[in-house]
């Protein structure tokens, strides 16, 4: 039976330019590290959550630009306890923060949009009591 997403991969052009987003301004520490068969960097895995992690490759290639409807995965999403509280965490770790970018989406958490070093899109979610999230979890 299915428990939870164990890990997000991630494909990183500058690895130490994504290390310094995910841990320094993310905050997430850093669970270890795989090299390859010569020796050289393969993989970073950080973890987001008691049993989850993001994992994070050297080496990316730059692809083609992705249009915001185009098939596939679209962006992942990290919960936060108080948006505002990260939101202005972040701001003191040097990220850009718009303000007007917080808002209440559909099934009713709040929301905020940020991107790594490679264009990857981050949901930050605060799940609030009669949101659709919490009612699901409550029922399961």
């Amino acid at each position: 039976m299915i428990k939870s997403i164990g890990h997000i991969a991630i494909n990183a052009k500058d690895i130490d330019k994504s290390l310094d987003f995910y841990e320094r301004v993310l905050g997430l520490p850093e669970a270890f590290r795989l090299n390859n068969d010569n020796g050289s960097l393969w993989l970073v895995y950080v973890k987001t959550g008691p049993d989850d992690f993001l994992e994070i490759f050297s080496g990316a290639t730059k692809g083609p630009a992705r249009a915001k409807d185009q098939e596939g995965v679209k962006h992942f999403c990290l919960w936060v306890d108080d948006l505002d509280r990260t939101l202005a965490d972040l701001l003191a770790r040097g990220l850009t923060i718009d303000p007007s970018g917080v808002h209440k989406g559909r099934s009713g958490c709040r929301q905020y949009f940020v991107s790594d070093p490679d264009g990857v899109q981050i949901e930050l979610m605060q799940l609030l009591p009669e949101s659709l999230q919490a009612k699901a979890i409550r029922d399961m």
